[in-house]
């Protein structure tokens, strides 16, 4: 994908100049890292393919619960999950790790239909920014326009973990 004039990679949110090419370096670390790998849309729309001849149906007898992480970037997945299976209940997540606990699923299951089914999303985020570094990505919102890492908080507890330590002060 070359860009010609200033725009931003759709991949980090930085913004490129000239004849940058934004998607080698990003496709080279997605494909050794993740070969495979679904684009958002089609990872989506496969689920649906999978789960309606099990009788989950969209919009009719089916919950969908997301676990994400709060960070901005995870904004398009929960839309295209709500566009495919309708309104979620969001149950929040960390690193990958859904946090609900007991009420936060009895919630849930109070919100399904009678006869629902539940289906469950939950992921981490992990960036890859225009250059394939990973855990890299660029925020533009609210002045931001500098590198940051995604997941912050997976990162740190990663850093953490390595040093053998873990910071419990807030």
């Amino acid at each position: 994908m070359q860009h010609r004039s200033n725009t931003v990679c759709p991949y980090c949110y930085r913004l490129t100049r000239g004849n940058e090419n934004v998607d080698d370096a990003f496709q080279i670390t997605l494909q050794k890292l993740f070969p495979g790998a679904y684009e958002l849309e089609e990872f989506v729309f496969q689920t649906k393919q999978t789960l309606v001849p099990k009788d989950f149906y969209p919009h009719v007898n089916t919950l969908v619960c997301v676990g994400l992480c709060r960070d901005e970037i995870t904004s398009p997945f929960e839309e295209k999950i709500e566009a495919m299976w309708g309104r979620a209940f969001i149950c929040g997540s960390l690193g990958g790790m859904l946090f609900c606990g007991n009420t936060g699923f009895a919630a849930a299951h109070h919100h399904a239909p009678e006869t629902g089914r539940f289906i469950y999303y939950c992921f981490t985020h992990i960036a890859i920014d225009h250059e394939g570094l990973v855990g890299s990505v660029y925020r533009t919102r609210s002045g931001m326009n500098e590198k940051s890492t995604a997941c912050g908080a997976l990162a740190a507890f990663a850093a953490e973990i390595a040093s053998n330590t873990l910071n419990l002060d807030f």
